[in-house]
């Protein structure tokens, strides 16, 4: 606290030496007598294609190497955004690998979700897990949930620092291989015990593939393109949902067995096109960029040099301990930003309202309209695909509209209120959906509410990945993937308060119902709160960039 308000004094008195001292270039700095050879001073430079106040200590070569240095650095990122720019179509053939891929990761987890039926009438061993293997809800609850997010939490802690040194098409490819044969695997079980471990396995390597697959479509786009981009990718999250939801119809035909060696044996192929086409982008960059300031300074063959290859030179000879130390060094950096805690809070509200509506809504359903198990397979495939699809779809690339604006007069606006506006809109309609009557007008409820509700995804971590440094998004990614462990906790409490045990009780429509409206009509309007903390927030930034920019522009007009 005392460290933080020694930091804020020096930043107020240098904001009134700026605002009163006018200080129009270099030289005039020199000239002041009160300023030492060795304090800071101020110049308007292009980071990252951010116009920037940078600072410089030292003596006056200290200070212009400093600058020099970061002007070498703001052309390597030109660079990279060129060759971004012009490898453009074949990062979107492989950005449809990892959609596929990632529809894959999702049918795998989510497809116990519909093979299983407790209900009195259901006890055909071949079509429903849980009669062929004799398991109850209690154990069912815990294997879907806990059994996979446990192990999924943990992992995701170190997996994106795992993502942040090495190969990552490689990563993606292992990890998508190793879920697939275990899923197949689970076919052969003959007794619950079996599927444990084997759910344990699919936790794991899914916690790899999420760091890896979002820090490698962030490198291979441009950056004005990220929102865009995690909103396309995020959609494979409903179109693997709405495969797993007609799974219902592949058990009535082959059996819930021979349905996971499918889903199994779809994911094997991914992972073979996934090794086979996606590049590793790091590599490719560092052979390619090579500026004139930067050939100057560093000889070829340094720039040729792979990031695996310098990352295996470093680590080579690193004890245990400094390997723990970087990894909490790693999570302190991701989390320290304001609004890095802020996105971090609001994802897990929304994934435990979300995770509360993927457990619940067919329960609740199948309640309150008896004998609509068919209609709902259908009808719910359709909504989270043509629902959920077009909202991630839509609210990552208004996130880059209002973000980057093509027309350079016009104010940028923080993307964080999409998902602002979107989790705050999706709270009423939640409600509608349970309050409603008829079925259609519950259809038609939900697929309002997920039109709304799945904007976020996108945006969200397009947001965090500007407030981390760069060589952190994959850690950030992990940290993003451990609030889908905490979003559990969601389930389970609508469980509690509806009147039952663990997620597994039989509980009534309108207990239910109200619970699932308080839970996660509640989440919704508490997670909307914590967005728009966000975008004020980064509303306040852009406001300061483009004044400092405004100011530093007539100074440079009046040098000249």
């Amino acid at each position: 606290f005392h460290l933080e308000m020694h930091n804020f004094c020096i930043l107020l008195l240098f904001l009134v030496g700026v605002k009163f001292i006018p200080i129009v270039s270099y030289k005039y700095v020199q000239q002041l007598k009160m300023i030492s050879k060795d304090s800071c001073f101020a110049r308007l430079k292009t980071i990252h294609g951010i116009k920037t106040k940078v600072y410089c200590k030292g003596t006056s070569e200290e200070r212009d190497s400093n600058l020099n240095d970061m002007q070498d650095s703001t052309e390597k990122y030109n660079a990279e955004e060129m060759i971004k720019e012009k490898n453009i179509q074949r990062s979107y053939f492989v950005l449809a690998i990892l959609l596929i891929t990632f529809a894959s990761n999702q049918w795998s987890r989510q497809a116990m979700y519909y093979l299983c039926d407790f209900s009195f009438g259901s006890m055909d061993p071949f079509k429903y897990m849980n009669r062929g293997l004799d398991f109850s809800k209690e154990m069912y609850a815990a294997l879907a949930s806990f059994g996979f997010t446990l192990v999924f939490a943990i992992v995701s802690l170190f997996s994106g620092d795992v993502s942040d040194k090495y190969s990552r098409n490689q990563i993606t490819s292992l990890s998508c291989l190793i879920w697939s044969v275990a899923t197949a695997a689970q076919s052969f079980a003959t007794k619950f015990t079996d599927l444990v471990p084997l759910r344990a396995i699919i936790g794991a390597s899914q916690a790899f593939y999420n760091p890896a697959a979002y820090t490698l479509l962030a490198d291979i786009f441009p950056a004005r393109m990220v929102g865009s981009i995690n909103g396309i990718f995020s959609g494979g999250i409903y179109l693997g949902g709405a495969l797993a939801s007609l799974s219902i119809v592949l058990d009535d035909i082959i059996g819930w067995r021979n349905t996971l060696l499918l889903i199994g044996g779809v994911g094997v192929a991914a992972s073979i096109l996934c090794f086979l086409i996606i590049p590793e982008p790091r590599e490719s960059l560092v052979r390619t960029i090579q500026t004139p300031q930067l050939s100057k300074k560093v000889d070829a063959s340094n720039i040729e040099t792979t990031i695996e290859e310098n990352e295996i030179k470093k680590s080579s000879n690193r004890s245990i301990s400094d390997i723990t130390k970087d990894a909490i060094q790693a999570l302190f950096d991701v989390v320290t930003p304001y609004q890095a805690k802020l996105l971090f809070s609001a994802a897990t509200l929304r994934f435990c309202a979300g995770f509360s509506i993927g457990i619940w809504k067919a329960p609740f359903i199948f309640d309150k309209f008896p004998g609509s198990e068919v209609a709902f397979s259908s009808s719910n495939a359709l909504i989270m695909t043509v629902g959920g699809l077009s909202s991630t779809l839509l609210g990552g690339y208004l996130s880059d509209v209002l973000s980057n604006p093509k027309d350079p007069n016009t104010v940028p606006i923080a993307r964080s209120w999409v998902p602002a506006i979107g989790s705050l809109v999706a709270a009423p309609l939640f409600a509608g959906f349970i309050l409603a009557e008829t079925q259609q007008a519950t259809a038609l409820f939900l697929l309002g509410e997920y039109l709304f509700a799945e904007c976020w995804f996108g945006p969200t971590l397009a947001a965090l990945f500007q407030v981390v440094p760069k060589d952190r998004r994959g850690v950030a990614q992990g940290l993003f993937s451990l609030t889908t462990a905490l979003g559990n906790f969601g389930p389970v409490l609508v469980g509690r308060l509806a009147g039952g045990e663990l997620g597994g009780a039989v509980v009534s429509a309108d207990s239910l119902g109200n619970t699932l409206i308080a839970v996660v009509s509640g989440a919704y309007l508490l997670a909307g709160v914590l967005f728009s903390l966000v975008a004020i927030d980064e509303d306040k930034k852009i406001a300061q960039n483009r004044a400092a920019t405004s100011l530093d522009a007539v100074v440079i007009k009046k040098t000249t």
